[in-house]
């Protein structure tokens, strides 16, 4: 293991030995992984251009795409037009009809907006779909293993692409923990 005794060669070694150590203490440390992407009709970043609804306009689904919306406010426009498959889930306090703060106030002529999230399935194994508190970490530290927990929020809905089995120590889905020591 050693390349040779000369101090330029015991150096390579201690570096060696020291990745070593500190690649097995970053694989058996465990972290908490929240699921990064959301599903809310009131986000910007899921209108097409950040042009979002104001009152009187069409919110237009992509009808050949899957999709699962969370309208977790009201909202006030003139018509939806639906996806062919999806799932629209309403909170308990949120109105069809009803102006949310989010929206703007009507245009001078209503529009048609586009609900289009950047990822429609965010991919379980895209370091993109997770927030980590105690950043960096190495590339394959980046999305949750075994020993890392899950978080998927607390309120709302999602929608992610799983191409694999995945193992996690515990999973958080709308306040509920499941997992080995969970009971």
């Amino acid at each position: 293991m050693f390349p040779s005794r000369s101090p330029q060669g015991l150096m390579q070694s201690m570096a060696i030995i020291l990745l070593i150590f500190t690649l097995e203490i970053e694989r058996v440390r465990s972290r908490v992984f929240t699921f990064a992407p959301s599903m809310r009709i009131s986000q910007l970043s899921n209108w097409l251009n950040q042009d979002y609804p104001c009152q009187g306009d069409t919110i237009v689904f992509e009808e050949n795409k899957k999709t699962v919306t969370f309208i977790d406010e009201s909202m006030q426009v003139s018509s939806v037009i639906l996806p062919h498959v999806g799932s629209l889930i309403f909170s308990d306090n949120s109105v069809l009809g009803e102006k949310s703060p989010w929206q703007c106030t009507r245009r001078k002529s209503p529009e048609k907006v586009f609900f289009q999230p950047e990822a429609i399935f965010p991919a379980f194994s895209d370091p993109a779909s997770w927030t980590v508190d105690d950043k960096p970490l190495l590339h394959m530290n980046m999305v949750p293993g075994p020993k890392d927990d899950v978080i998927f929020h607390d309120v709302g809905a999602f929608q992610i692409s799983i191409d694999d089995q995945v193992t996690v120590n515990t999973l958080k889905v709308s306040k509920d923990w499941v997992g080995p020591n969970t009971g």
